[in-house]
């Protein structure tokens, strides 16, 4: 798994440059793999309870493509695991996202140098759907998220970074490594 992690980092890379002039500009792609919590609702069989699921943890990849100066659209995949009501349940999240980069606007807007190019702070929404299982019992159900984050990535190095994450949705808190 290491070595698949590292050729990925390596790979991406290399296929996205060495250089920046922001955190976020149109046209680039960003890619998060990190980790975190997550929640979402349980859809349950006719005739059957549906409940908010709040999961222990879960590991996600996120890819977000610039589509304006300060807008970026993007998908989100991962595996959820945790604990409800005595069970396991393992919940496999697909959803897409859009988020609006302020800070890059700020710094547009500002005539002092904020170091947009080592820092992006974004809002968005997200929503997606999934199926979601509890192992020990064989139910097979489906999971639904959506709502709201708020991220900061972090580039000390031009291509490679660190992110956070807080909302409702697909996550609850994540932090992770971003490569752009």
């Amino acid at each position: 798994m290491k070595k698949l992690f590292l050729i990925v980092v390596v790979v991406c890379t290399i296929t996205f440059g060495f250089s920046q002039t922001k955190g976020f500009e149109k046209g680039n792609m960003y890619h998060q793999i990190g980790v975190g919590g997550q929640n979402y609702w349980r859809i349950s069989a006719p005739g059957r309870t549906a409940w908010w699921n709040f999961a222990d943890f879960t590991t996600q990849y996120q890819g977000e493509w610039g589509i304006h100066d300060y807008v970026g659209l993007g998908f989100h995949a991962g595996i959820t695991a945790g604990g409800f009501r005595g069970t396991t349940s393992l919940y496999v999240p697909l959803g897409v996202q859009a988020n609006f980069h302020f800070y890059q606007l700020i710094d547009d807007k500002v005539s002092s140098d904020i170091k947009s190019d080592k820092l992006d702070i974004y809002a968005g929404v997200n929503v997606g759907a999934g199926p979601a299982f509890i192992p020990s019992t064989g139910d097979v159900f489906g999971g639904v998220h959506a709502g709201p984050q708020v991220g900061v990535r972090f580039y000390p190095k031009s291509n490679i970074g660190m992110f956070a994450e807080v909302g409702y949705g697909k996550s609850f808190a994540q932090f992770g490594l971003v490569i752009r």
